[in-house]
């Protein structure tokens, strides 16, 4: 089972395990292909994981597993996978069960905050700590865009970051669409001075619903918002568009044209 394969049976699935997080996590880290590291980081990040923090969890839970390593973990994943896509029945269950019942599991004592959930694909609960009050903290961030759209029916919500030629930076927040100029501002100051860590150029933010990643709002564009209802519709194979090397023409092509450079 190839690279490819891989990402696309683990959209299929609504959770990851752990073991499935710190393969993929080690191959954005550690493949000697550059375009697979950075393919994998994007995968990652486009569900709302830090491919460092979940080798670092995974580190610690060395500590007290049996050891096997970084390989059985990942053949035992696309072993999942495998079976997964012929239909066997774990992999029926893994695809009708709800997702909350994966995210709080018996892993959760209740303390954790529901905005902290987003994006969260099951194993330990995510860390709800918040070290600084700016859209320098992805904490922060979940937080505001959640107390935001109070009122409103939330629902998961995933912003990208586009430079013109790739998706870099992501994060995924409960919010609604009547906060999409928000979601912008947090992605241009996350994402692009440095709260990532990784900075890059802005040429877009788009925001998809996570159970429709297909349609995805454009938010911002050549340094301006852009007005409601401003959606580019992915027709590609591959659902998840960051992940469809042949989108990037059409992207651009629909940005330039609904937010064209000023001369």
């Amino acid at each position: 089972m190839d690279v490819a394969d891989l990402l696309i049976s683990s959209e299929l699935h609504e959770t990851l395990s752990d073991d499935a997080l710190l393969a993929m996590a080690r191959k954005a880290k550690e493949s000697d292909h550059p375009g697979e590291r950075e393919l994998f980081a994007n995968h990652l990040r486009s569900r709302g994981h830090d491919p460092d923090e979940i080798i670092a969890r995974g580190a610690s839970r060395a500590r007290v597993r049996p050891s096997g390593g970084f390989d059985s973990s990942w053949d035992a994943y696309a072993k999942r996978s495998n079976d997964w896509r012929a239909g066997s029945t774990g992999g029926a269950r893994a695809r009708t069960a709800g997702r909350g019942k994966y995210r709080r599991g018996t892993h959760d004592d209740g303390s954790t905050p529901e905005w902290a959930w987003a994006g969260h694909s099951g194993g330990i609960p995510p860390s709800h700590d918040i070290h600084e009050k700016s859209y320098h903290d992805i904490n922060y961030i979940k937080k505001r865009m959640y107390d935001l759209s109070a009122g409103k029916r939330r629902a998961e919500h995933n912003v990208q970051q586009f430079d013109g030629n790739y998706f870099r930076n992501s994060f995924t927040t409960y919010g609604h669409e009547s906060i999409h100029p928000e979601m912008a501002k947090a992605m241009l100051q996350w994402g692009g001075t440095g709260g990532r860590g990784n900075t890059y150029d802005t040429k877009a933010i788009f925001s998809s619903r996570r159970n429709n990643p297909r349609e995805m709002h454009l938010l911002w564009a050549n340094g301006r918002h852009m007005p409601p209802g401003t959606i580019y519709k992915h027709t590609g194979r591959n659902k998840y568009a960051l992940n469809d090397p042949h989108a990037r023409e059409a992207i651009n092509a629909f940005i330039d044209k609904h937010a064209p450079l000023e001369k």
